[in-house]
């Protein structure tokens, strides 16, 4: 024999408040009620105030002194300070739920399911490691009201026994944290008796267990509705006028089980595996990292997408804005421009200008023009420098060209600008600007380096 029953673990208080693992109920109680496995604790186990309590056991390590006369509880209470730190870490920063793995999928046997390897924090904080893919026969349990456990039986001359699952509504296939006691070894007599066959179980091995359940635990709603993950990091309002905007501590969930999967039984046989339903995930950041490098680091593409908002030139043109973006009615000008300008990074490399809009003319000598440019902002006056000029006649239009490669790298000494032209326009002529996109690379060697 290596290995006992499933406990609720020795010490097992993941919150603080109760027992973090679950102890063997009759399998009726146990399908009458999800709620019957939550406040039970082992044998051996020593009870604690709640988490926030100052008097907790959880809080206490052990301080060692010359001469000291040390016992059975001075050496694990040090096991149990580490393990509820990291439990209540677990549950306030992480939370609770599968973090991957563990899917349950149909098995061959009519009442059957696979449940892959995975990996999952329990609501009290605890671990569940599930190994290895697991077959389980959902419509058989053992006297503790288990379908699987690693811990083996109680009793390994009762075998599992049939039991009737519900019929046209969902069970909940479920796991929770669990301890076995193993590796027993003979214990040394105390001096009161003849025994020399005493043994004692010198480890406590770290498991799991599934059920199932046929009511939803009280920590799952009927419908799950993930919270918006935006307000994390928005400032709950203040309680009864005071100005410390706190959030508040979450209470301790007041049952120790994680969903893998809604099943639907009927007649002896799965007819349905649900693994969306109530499956609750948490986040991880295994997949996501970082690194330093002294290679020069990539260039990326960015644009600058800007609302057109031209300054009329010469004479004030008909603009207007409206749903579609800048209208411009010539009325009796057959030529109006604008300019608009913008602000670019200095060392940028210009890749393109596009422009997007419209014409409603059927005028065919129409011509519209959209022109990047620049000016010298000191120093002897000269002409404004053409980088690149889009012209459109078709409707709508969304066109883009490439810049003049000789005048692409962005420079402080410059103004940047755009100017629009419509030229040979009748009064019936609707040209409506709806916006202007310079795209282009930004400088690496601007881009802060990761520290």
């Amino acid at each position: 024999m290596t290995t006992s029953q499933v406990t609720g673990g020795a010490g097992s208080r993941g919150c603080g408040c109760r027992g973090s693992g679950v102890t063997a109920l009759a399998g009726s109680a146990m399908r009458n009620s999800s709620a019957a496995f939550s406040g039970a604790t082992a044998s051996g186990t020593t009870g604690e105030a709640s988490w926030t309590s100052p008097g907790s056991v959880s809080m206490e390590r052990t301080r060692y002194f010359a001469r000291q006369l040390v016992g059975p509880d001075d050496l694990t209470q040090d096991q149990l300070y580490l393990r509820q730190k990291l439990r209540r870490h677990n549950r306030m920063l992480h939370g609770w739920g599968i973090v991957c793995g563990a899917r349950v999928r149909k098995g061959d046997a009519p009442c059957e399911v696979i449940v892959e390897s995975g990996y999952v924090l329990g609501p009290y904080g605890d671990e569940i490691q599930i190994d290895s893919e697991i077959a389980i026969d959902v419509c058989r349990e053992d006297l503790d009201g288990n379908v699987a456990s690693t811990c083996g039986p109680v009793d390994p001359w009762c075998a599992n026994v049939q039991v009737d699952r519900p019929s046209g509504r969902p069970v909940y296939l479920a796991v929770a944290y669990a301890e076995c006691l193993s590796r027993p070894i003979r214990a040394v007599s105390d001096g009161c008796g003849c025994d020399n066959t005493a043994c004692e179980y010198s480890r406590i091995r770290d498991s799991y267990r599934m059920v199932v359940l046929h009511d939803l635990p009280s920590t799952y709603p009927a419908k799950v509705d993930p919270p918006d993950i935006s307000n994390s990091v928005v400032c709950p309002p203040a309680v009864d006028g005071e100005d410390c905007h706190c959030p508040a501590c979450q209470p301790c969930p007041t049952e120790p089980w994680v969903i893998l999967a809604d099943l639907t039984v009927e007649a002896g046989a799965i007819k349905e595996v649900d693994c969306d339903s109530h499956r609750r995930y948490i986040t991880s950041f295994r997949d996501y990292y970082y690194r330093c490098s002294s290679q020069t680091l990539p260039t990326p593409q960015q644009r600058i997408t800007l609302s057109p908002a031209l300054v009329p030139i010469g004479q004030a043109a008909s603009w207007a804005h409206d749903v579609a973006g800048l209208a411009l009615r010539p009325g009796d000008k057959p030529s109006v421009s604008g300019l608009q300008s913008f602000s670019l990074p200095p060392g940028a490399q210009l890749q393109a200008l596009r422009v997007v809009g419209q014409a409603n003319s059927t005028n065919p000598n129409l011509r519209v023009r959209v022109t990047l440019m620049r000016s010298r902002l000191l120093g002897t006056p000269q002409p404004a420098e053409r980088i690149v000029r889009v012209e459109v006649t078709s409707d709508p239009f969304d066109r883009s060209l490439d810049v003049d490669a000789a005048l692409a790298t962005v420079s402080a000494d410059f103004r940047y600008f755009l100017l629009a032209t419509v030229d040979n326009a009748v009064p019936a002529d609707i040209v409506t600007l709806s916006a202007f996109q310079i795209i282009y690379l930004a400088d690496s060697t601007r881009i802060p380096s990761i520290p």
